[in-house]
C-alpha cells in the first residue's frame, strides 16, 4: 500500500454446500459501506447450486472473482484465497455467517492512523434469526511486542468464560497480507486438527507484533445445530488428543512460555469436554455405551500427559473437582458430573 492510497481488503470465502445462506454473506459483504474490496470466493467443489451462484455474482460485480477447485475442505480454500489476493489485508470468512455492513470502513479508518498486523473484532451468535447480545469490551485495546504473546494470544486460546471477546476463530480477524506472504503461513487442514482456526493462530501469532482489538460484534455466527462442531463422531476424543500433542510439540518448536503451555491444556480440556457434551447427546448411543466411553478416555494412557498438565489452581469449584477426578481417573465421578453439568 502506497501512502495516502485507501486500503484494500480482500475477502476470502471458502464455500461448501451453502447455498442457502451464500446470498446473505456475500451481500453484506458487497453492500458495505466502504468499497475498496476484492471478494474471493473459493468454489470448494460444492455439490449444490453454489458454484453456479458465485459466477453470477463475479459477472455482476467487478470486485468478485471467483475460483472453481476440486474440494479439499475449509483450510486448503483459505490458503487457495492466500495465493489470489491482492489487499493489504486479508480476512476469511464463512460461507453461513454475514458481517456488519460497516465493518471496513471502521477499521479502514483505525488503519488510518496505524498500521496493524491483526485487527480482531468481536462476534455474535445468530440463532432463530436473532443476533445474541453479549457484555462488550469497553473500548478499543492495542496490544504490541511482548504482550502479543504474554497477554492477547494466551488468553485467545483460553479464557475462561470468555470474559475478555478473544476468540480464536479466523473469521473476526483482519491479517496483513505483507506479514502472511512474508512469514509463509498457511492454514491447516480441519481434516487433521479438530480446531484448525485456534492451531493457525497459534503457530501464525508467533511472528505478530501488534494486535488492535476492537469492542464491536461485527461478525454473526449463524448457529447450525447439524453443523460438525455441534455433531458427535466416534475420532472427536482422538482428533482432540492428537491436537493438543501437537500443539505442545508446536509450542515448544516456537519457544512458547509454561503460560501458554498452560493455556493450551486448558483449551483442549473445553475441547475434552465438548466432546463428552456431544457423546451424552447422541439419540444413537444407549446410555450403557456413553459409560463405556467415558469410561475408556479416562482411563487411556492416551490422555494423561493433558490431565497431568492441567492445573487445578484457579479454576472455580465445579471445574477444579472436573480436573481433580481426570487426574485420578475416576471415571465414576467423570460421569455423574457430565450428567449433573449436561443432563442426560
Amino acid at each position: 500500500m502506497q501512502k495516502n492510497e485507501p486500503i484494500k481488503f480482500s475477502v476470502v470465502l471458502p464455500i461448501y454446500n451453502v447455498e442457502k445462506y451464500l446470498k446473505c454473506c456475500i451481500d453484506s459483504v458487497l453492500n458495505q459501506s466502504y468499497r475498496n474490496l476484492e471478494v474471493i470466493l473459493v468454489d470448494d467443489g460444492s455439490p449444490d447450486g453454489c458454484p453456479t451462484l458465485c459466477d453470477e455474482y463475479a459477472e455482476a460485480d467487478t470486485r468478485v472473482k471467483v475460483i472453481h477447485k476440486k474440494n479439499a475442505g475449509l483450510g486448503m480454500a483459505r490458503n487457495t484465497g492466500i495465493e489470489n489476493a491482492t489487499g493489504d489485508y486479508i480476512c476469511f470468512f464463512d460461507g453461513d455467517d454475514f458481517v456488519d455492513t460497516n465493518l471496513f470502513e471502521v477499521c479502514a479508518n483505525e488503519l488510518k492512523n496505524e498500521a496493524y498486523d491483526v485487527v480482531a473484532f468481536d462476534i455474535s451468535d445468530y440463532k432463530n434469526g436473532r443476533i445474541a447480545e453479549y457484555p462488550r469490551r469497553k473500548g478499543k485495546t492495542v496490544f504490541k511486542g511482548k504482550e502479543v504473546q504474554s497477554v492477547f494470544l494466551r488468553y485467545m486460546i483460553y479464557n475462561r468464560d470468555n470474559r475478555e471477546r478473544f476468540h480464536d476463530s479466523a473469521c473476526n480477524k483482519l491479517y496483513s497480507l505483507n506479514l502472511i506472504r512474508k512469514i509463509g503461513f498457511r492454514y491447516v487442514s480441519e481434516r487433521e486438527y479438530i480446531s484448525e482456526d485456534y492451531f493457525s493462530n497459534l503457530i501464525l501469532f508467533h511472528k505478530v507484533n501488534s494486535v488492535l482489538v476492537l469492542p464491536d460484534a461485527f461478525y454473526y455466527y449463524r448457529y447450525n445445530d447439524s453443523s460438525l462442531s455441534h455433531t458427535f463422531n466416534e475420532n472427536r476424543f482422538e482428533k482432540t488428543i492428537y491436537q493438543y500433542e501437537q500443539s505442545i510439540i508446536k509450542c515448544d518448536e516456537l519457544g512458547y512460555s509454561d503460560e501458554i503451555k498452560r493455556a493450551v491444556a486448558l483449551q483442549s480440556m473445553g475441547g475434552l469436554l465438548g466432546a463428552f457434551k456431544l457423546l451424552l447427546s447422541a439419540d444413537h448411543l444407549s446410555e450403557k455405551e456413553k459409560k463405556k466411553k467415558i469410561k475408556e478416555v479416562v482411563l487411556s494412557d492416551r490422555f494423561n500427559g493433558l490431565y497431568k498438565d492441567l492445573l487445578i489452581q484457579g479454576e472455580c469449584f465445579s471445574r477444579s473437582v472436573f480436573i481433580w477426578s481426570l487426574k485420578r481417573k475416576h471415571y465414576h465421578m467423570v460421569y455423574i458430573l457430565l450428567i449433573l453439568k449436561y443432563g442426560h
